[in-house]
C-alpha cells in the first residue's frame, strides 16, 4: 500500500518571501520548492513518486543569509508522514445492540495501541 503525490503544499508562517527557492526531504528524496508567499511553500512531485515500504520523514530546508551576506540552510520543524491505516478483518461480525462486545482489527500501519 503506498501513498503518490503529485504536488506538495507546506503551510506555516514566517518563511522568506526573498528567498525564491526552498528544498523539502520526502524520506530519502530531496525535492527542489518553491516559496510562493510567507506562509506558502509548493512542491512539485515527479508523477509517480510514492512512500511504501517505510513511514517517510519529512523535512523542509529554508536558505538563509547570514549577517555577512553568506548563505546557509536551515532545518524547519521536521514531521513524519505516516501511512494511513488499512483495515483487513474485524474478528467478530456482529453483537448486540448495547454494545459490550470485544472487537479485534486486523490489517497493517495501525499506530499505538489503547482503547477505542
Amino acid at each position: 500500500d503506498c501513498k503518490t503525490f503529485d504536488n506538495l503544499t507546506v503551510s506555516g508562517n514566517g518563511f522568506p518571501d526573498s528567498t525564491p527557492l526552498a528544498q523539502l526531504t520526502l524520506g530519502t528524496k530531496a525535492i527542489d520548492c518553491v516559496v510562493v508567499n510567507s506562509e506558502t511553500i509548493s512542491c512539485p512531485v515527479t508523477p509517480g513518486y510514492s512512500v511504501e515500504d517505510e513511514d517517510a520523514d519529512v523535512i523542509v530546508l529554508i536558505p538563509t543569509l547570514d549577517l555577512n551576506n553568506e548563505s546557509g540552510m536551515v532545518t524547519s520543524n521536521t514531521f513524519t508522514y505516516w501511512r494511513l491505516p488499512v483495515l483487513d478483518s474485524l474478528g467478530v461480525p456482529a453483537g448486540p445492540l448495547v454494545g459490550g462486545t470485544n472487537l479485534t482489527m486486523f490489517g497493517d500501519f495501525f499506530l499505538g495501541s489503547g482503547d477505542i
